[in-house]
C-alpha cells in the first residue's frame, strides 16, 4: 500500500504552459525524482545510481555568448563504484518533436561550458526524454542516426544515446504498481498519460488523487482543467466519481476568483464593481448548473438581483452543501 504524503504549499500553475509546470513541479520533489529514476531508467543504470546524492540543479543556464537557456529539469548525482558525478537531463515533451536530440545537445554544451567556467571536470550527461503526447514520437536510436551517411563515417561523428520514457508504452496497471514512495507520483503519472484522452480515462488517476492531501488533489485538478477544453460541469462530474464533496468548497473559491478576474475585464466597460459582481453571479449560476442541472428562471432572477459580493461568495459555498435546489432556494 503506497502511503499518502503531505506536501508544502504548491507553486502556481502557468496556464500558458500547464504541461511543463506540472511536470517540473512533480519532479522537483526529491522523492518523486528518485522514484522516477529508480523505476523508469534501464535496470543496469538504475541499480548504480546513488539516490542519496541526487540534487536538483538550477535550470537557467548562460553560454559564453550570454545567451540564456531554460532546461526542463537537471539533476546532479553520483553513479557506479567510482562515484562518478553525472547530470541527468530530463526533457519533457507533450508533442512529437523529432529534433529533441538536437535540443539536448545544446543543453549538454551549456552545462559543459559552466563546468569549464567553474574550473570543474566535464561531467557526463545522461539524457532522459519523457513523452506523453497524442501522436507517436519516433526518434532515431542514437544521435548519429540523424545523419544519412555510410556506416564507416558514423564512427567519426558526434553521438550519444538516451533514455526514452513514453507513457503510452506502459499500461495503467504497470504505472500504478511500480515501487513508489508515495501515492501522489502514481496519480500524477496516470494524469500525464491520459491528459489528452477521453475524460473517462482520467478516472483511475483521480481515484488515486482523491486519497491525497487537498492541495495536491487540487493541483492535479487545476492541471486537468488548464490543459483541456472542458467545462466546470465536466469537472464536477469527474469529482463525483472520487468523492469530490470534500474539496468542492475549495474548488468553488478558485472558481469564484476566476469569476472575479472575468468580471474585472468586463468592468472596463461596465464599471469595476459591477463587473466583479457579474462574474460572481455567473460562478454561482454555473455551479448550480453543474450540480443540479438547469436553474429555474425565478431563482436565476433572484441571484442576478444580489448586489453584495460577500452574499454571492456565501451562496457559492452553499451550492456544495445543499442536497437540492429547494434547499438552496431556502437559504437565499
Amino acid at each position: 500500500m503506497i502511503p499518502e504524503v503531505r506536501y508544502a504549499k504548491l507553486c502556481h500553475m502557468d496556464i500558458n504552459k500547464p504541461h511543463d509546470t506540472f511536470f517540473k513541479e512533480l519532479m522537483s520533489d526529491p522523492d518523486n525524482l528518485r522514484d522516477f529514476l529508480r523505476n523508469f531508467t534501464p535496470a543496469a543504470l538504475a541499480a548504480r545510481i546513488d539516490y542519496d546524492s541526487i540534487q536538483v540543479v538550477d535550470t537557467e543556464k548562460t553560454n559564453r555568448n550570454y545567451k540564456k537557456f531554460h532546461l526542463d529539469f537537471v539533476a546532479d548525482c553520483k553513479i557506479g563504484k567510482a562515484a562518478t558525478d553525472i547530470y541527468f537531463i530530463l526533457e519533457h515533451k507533450s508533442y512529437p518533436d523529432k529534433l529533441v536530440l538536437l535540443q539536448i545537445l545544446n543543453y549538454c554544451s551549456v552545462l559543459w561550458e559552466e563546468n569549464l567556467r567553474n574550473n570543474e571536470r566535464l561531467k557526463p550527461v545522461v539524457p532522459v526524454i519523457f513523452y506523453h503526447g497524442r501522436a507517436s514520437l519516433n526518434l532515431p536510436e542514437r544521435f548519429v542516426d540523424y545523419f544519412e551517411v555510410d556506416e564507416f563515417l558514423k564512427g567519426y561523428l558526434v553521438d550519444f544515446g538516451y533514455v526514452f520514457v513514453d507513457t503510452s508504452s506502459y499500461s495503467d496497471e504497470e504505472i500504478a504498481e511500480k515501487d513508489y514512495s508515495n501515492l501522489h507520483f502514481a496519480a500524477s503519472l496516470l494524469t500525464l498519460k491520459h491528459i489528452f484522452s477521453e475524460l473517462d480515462k482520467l478516472k483511475p488517476a483521480l481515484s488515486y488523487a482523491g486519497r491525497l492531501d487537498r492541495d495536491r488533489f487540487l493541483f492535479i485538478l487545476e492541471y486537468i482543467a488548464s490543459s483541456r477544453d472542458m467545462g466546470k460541469e465536466d469537472l464536477a462530474e469527474l469529482l463525483k466519481e472520487v468523492g469530490g464533496d470534500t474539496v468542492m468548497p475549495t474548488l468553488a473559491e478558485r472558481w469564484l476568483e476566476e469569476g472575479k478576474q472575468q468580471g474585472m475585464q468586463q468592468g472596463m466597460q461596465q464599471g469595476m464593481q459591477q463587473g466583479i459582481l457579474l462574474g460572481e453571479r455567473e460562478m454561482v449560476l454555473g455551479a448550480l448548473d453543474a450540480k443540479f442541472g438547469s436553474v429555474a428562471d425565478d431563482l436565476r432572477k433572484r441571484i442576478e438581483a444580489i448586489e453584495d459580493s460577500d452574499s454571492l461568495k456565501r451562496l457559492l459555498n452553499q451550492v456544495f452543501s445543499c442536497n437540492s435546489l429547494d434547499e438552496f432556494r431556502d437559504r437565499i
